[in-house]
């Protein structure tokens, strides 16, 4: 953190008490970064407040890292798609906090199995999924045991294509199979050997 970082910075949102965004950008215990102009602060989406009647995200609430306090109605760049629980990076300058895009380069998360499926085991990749800063989704893994043409799992809301895709695959016999994704996030392998099915899927997520 540059030592020339102030106590406290004289911001105050519409709505709030003075002081009490300023509070909430003293000094930061984790992932600061300033420049002249701009204070950099780390925070996580705590909810999406979406225009009526298209459903469309117009602004977030951010809660800003180590500070307990939320902001509300926060403005994002149009290249950031807002998901409750995002790591962001909030730019603080005059009245005017914006979420300029997701700080968490890549998580992985383990996917719940329906049915028989389950992870292929012997130390080959299990079924994994993630997103990366510019919204792009990765489903990776190795999978056996279920009901081909039957749900394997299925990808929470954020993690979905917008329109239905056909990825190929390899099964046990080495050949080729069909795995579908659909857009209510549900993963079916069509065809292929169900003693082994690979799934290597990358595809823009679906936001809105």
């Amino acid at each position: 953190m540059p030592r020339d970082w102030p106590a406290t910075l004289p911001l105050v949102l519409p709505g709030q008490a003075p002081g009490r965004l300023a509070e909430a950008i003293a000094p930061p215990s984790f992932g600061a970064q300033r420049d002249s102009n701009i204070a950099r602060r780390q925070g996580v989406v705590q909810a999406i407040n979406y225009q009526s009647p298209q459903n469309f995200p117009i602004t977030v609430d951010v809660q800003l890292g180590g500070s307990g306090i939320t902001i509300p109605e926060v403005q994002f760049l149009s290249s950031y798609a807002p998901v409750v629980g995002d790591v962001v990076w909030v730019d603080l300058k005059g009245t005017d906090p914006l979420v300029i895009g997701s700080c968490q380069a890549h998580i992985w998360n383990a996917p719940t199995f329906q049915g028989t499926w389950t992870n292929y085991g012997g130390g080959f990749m299990p079924a994994r999924y993630g997103r990366d800063s510019y919204n792009n989704v990765f489903v990776i893994g190795s999978i056996a045991s279920g009901t081909i043409n039957t749900t394997a799992f299925t990808l929470p809301v954020g993690y979905r294509p917008y329109q239905r895709l056909t990825i190929a695959g390899l099964d046990y016999n080495s050949a080729h199979c069909r795995i579908d994704l659909y857009t209510d996030g549900t993963v079916v392998p069509t065809t292929g050997d169900n003693r082994y099915i690979s799934i290597n899927a990358y595809f823009p997520a679906d936001l809105y």
